[in-house]
């Protein structure tokens, strides 16, 4: 009995881990179809808020703080990297502390400003709060995406449409689809943008997630 009761703790942790967690992903990217080109540099950062649908009541899931560089490798090219700090709310789910987001992300450009494709390769730091417990459990993703983007002649405001699906490996209810519709406004697209966005993602479980939020971009031109 003494040892069926020291197992008890870890048998309960298994269970949870294997069942329970209710990690979402990142569905918000503050991005355009167009690349930085050759030699630009990229400085963003952003603000995001989760909310989650449950039959007639929406409620919020969790808010997320960001920031990401990139770099144009070529004009068709950038290789950028992602950092997100994402806090749960106790109605969602009071054991989900935190979640760390690590993400590199090559873009290339199919048509050069309309359209696309990058595929973030992304790690999930997550902490756990059980009975006074700390548990730490880590999340790898991998998310094909594609943005198209139309832009006025002035080149002072973009429209951009983004669709993703992303598979999480180690998580049960591992694949989410998501899209997102974002906007940029700036007195030169090429110089810098505010990026308002808003998107969606589907989950295995049938559950519908909303994200809104604001992102502000700078690109900084090739040293000569």
């Amino acid at each position: 009995m003494k040892a069926t009761a020291r197992l008890l703790p870890f048998i309960w942790v298994a269970f949870f881990f294997c069942s329970c967690s209710s990690m979402l992903p990142v569905n918000s990217y503050y991005e355009k179809a167009g690349t930085l080109q050759k030699g630009n540099t990229e400085i963003s950062g952003h603000a995001t808020g989760y909310s989650v649908s449950h039959f007639d009541r929406t409620e919020q899931t969790s808010n997320s703080y960001g920031l990401r560089v990139g770099h144009g490798i070529t004009d068709k090219l950038d290789l950028k990297f992602r950092y997100e700090n994402q806090s749960y709310t106790r109605n969602f789910d009071n054991r989900l502390k935190s979640v760390q987001y690590f993400s590199f992300i090559p873009k290339y450009a199919v048509e050069q400003g309309r359209l696309s494709l990058l595929l973030p390769i992304s790690t999930y730091f997550t902490r756990y709060e059980i009975e006074g417990n700390t548990y730490k459990e880590n999340y790898a993703s991998l998310t094909p995406m594609v943005i198209y983007t139309l832009t006025n002649r002035s080149n002072k405001a973009d429209l951009s449409l983004g669709m993703k699906y992303d598979l999480i490996f180690g998580q049960e209810g591992n694949s989410f689809f998501g899209g997102f519709l974002g906007a940029g406004f700036s007195s030169n697209l090429d110089k810098w943008a505010i990026r308002p966005e808003v998107g969606v993602s589907l989950a295995d479980r049938k559950e519908t997630y909303w994200n809104y939020g604001i992102g502000l971009q700078f690109i900084l031109p090739r040293s000569k």
